[in-house]
């Protein structure tokens, strides 16, 4: 009996630890990529945005622009992270 419950308990924890370490590696590189690419985009579209006339920056800031843009890079960060937990690898 003690033979048999070794043998199930180590067949587990076998399977348990590779799908654990599998499954974390997995999740922090896919998040340090999307990170990475975040960050670049939000870096290029600030200095973008800094460069061009002052008046129009004034004018976006006076109609809430800064607000919509805001709300869809919230939505498209959400609609992303949503889509991630999609993702997975399977044995077929």
């Amino acid at each position: 009996m003690g033979k048999l419950l070794a043998q199930i308990s180590e067949w587990l924890l076998k399977n348990s630890v590779q799908k654990t370490l599998s499954g974390a590696g997995l999740g922090i590189v896919s998040y340090l990529v999307i990170l990475v690419s975040v960050r670049a985009a939000f870096d290029k579209m600030i200095n973008s945005a800094y460069s061009g006339p002052s008046q129009l920056l004034n004018l976006m800031g006076i109609y809430g622009i800064d607000y919509v843009l805001s709300a869809f890079v919230s939505v498209a960060v959400f609609l992303m992270t949503l889509n991630s937990g999609k993702l997975a690898i399977r044995k077929k």
